[in-house]
Formats: C-alpha cells, structure tokens, sequence
C-alpha cells in the first residue's frame, strides 16, 4: 500500500510543479488552486505512506541491548551434585538424548549424553548411565561458524566463573583455530 500511496505523491508533486508553470496543463484554473489543491494531496500521500509503511527497526541497538542485559540462560551451578533425572526436573526435558550402543556397552562404554536447548544455546550434559551422575556438561559456542573467541559470553550463558571450588571449567579450543573455541566444559569437582 504505501508503494501505490508512493506512487500517488509523485504524480500529484508533478501536477503541483506543472500547475505552478501552466494551470490549464491540470486542468485548474489558476495557479494558486493548483497549489493548493495538487500540493495538498502531495501531502495527503506523504503521510499516508507514513502511517501505512511497516516500522524499521533499528537491529544493531536491539541486539546491544540483548546482549548487555542478558542474564544467564542455564543456571549450572545449581545443578552440580544433582543427577540427570534432577536436572531434568529443574530445566526441562532434552531435546536430543544419546544412548550407547549395547556394543559400546559391552566394551565398558556406560556414558549417556542428553542435549538441551534454551535461547538458542545448547547445552550437553553427560551422565553414567547406570548410576544416572553426572559427569560433565558442556556448552557450546552459538556461533554460526561453530567458534567464538568470546569466554565472558560462554561463562555468561552458563552463569559460570572461573575461580569456583565446585566445579571447574575449560575452554575447548577449535581444531582449525585453537585462538576461538567450540564451547566451555565444566566438570564437578
């Protein structure tokens, strides 16, 4: 709608220059009618575009702001000492649960993996399978090239600090560029 509106304001801007120079040309009268009446619709149209045009929203301030206010999507620390079964309880069901094979079984393999996704973010909690404790949890860089060179956003995310007692935390580097990392691994200690 505001492309016909758009449209309309352009001709009848033409029609108020025309009938400024030549009345007759718009079929008025005088140039003081064409004036008014061919620069009145000019504005009609300017603010009918106005009031019909879809808001633009200025993106750049709005992930600023995301970011900066942000508070923790997991709260980790809260869930060292519990087991799988607890966690679930306190954030929800995972998204994607790995199970091992019984081949993996048979070898000794008893480690599960559950998966959860809040925000965007994921993260991946192992366990002992028999025992259902877990072992480690890991969260992984949102970033579409699977890396981030950013620590304070991955500690954020997870509500995590480096100088804790309960558990401790490392930066997985990428295999590609060891200076950015795939996510953080926290373990309980």
């Amino acid at each position: 709608m505001p492309m016909l509106f758009m449209f309309a304001m352009l001709l009848s801007l033409i029609a108020f220059v025309i009938g400024l120079v030549k009345p007759t040309a718009v079929k008025v009268k005088s140039k003081k009618k064409a004036g008014i009446v061919y620069g009145g619709l000019s504005v009609l149209f300017f603010i009918l575009i106005g009031t019909t045009a879809d808001p633009v929203i200025d993106t750049s301030r709005v992930e600023e702001t995301t970011i900066t206010e942000a508070q923790y999507i997991y709260d980790v620390p809260s869930l060292i000492g519990k087991n799988i079964d607890e966690v679930e309880v306190l954030i929800g069901e995972a998204e994607r649960t790995y199970e091992p094979t019984e081949l993996q079984e048979e070898t000794g393999f008893i480690s599960s993996e559950k998966t959860f996704v809040k925000n965007g973010e994921d993260l991946m909690i192992s366990y002992n399978k028999d025992t259902r404790e877990v072992i480690e949890l890991f969260i992984s860089s949102n970033d579409s090239s699977g890396a981030n060179s950013d620590t304070d956003r991955l500690l954020q995310v997870g509500n995590l600090s480096q100088n804790e007692s309960k558990y401790s935390v490392e930066f997985i580097p990428a295999m590609i560029d060891p200076s950015v990392y795939t996510g953080v691994l926290i373990k309980p200690n």
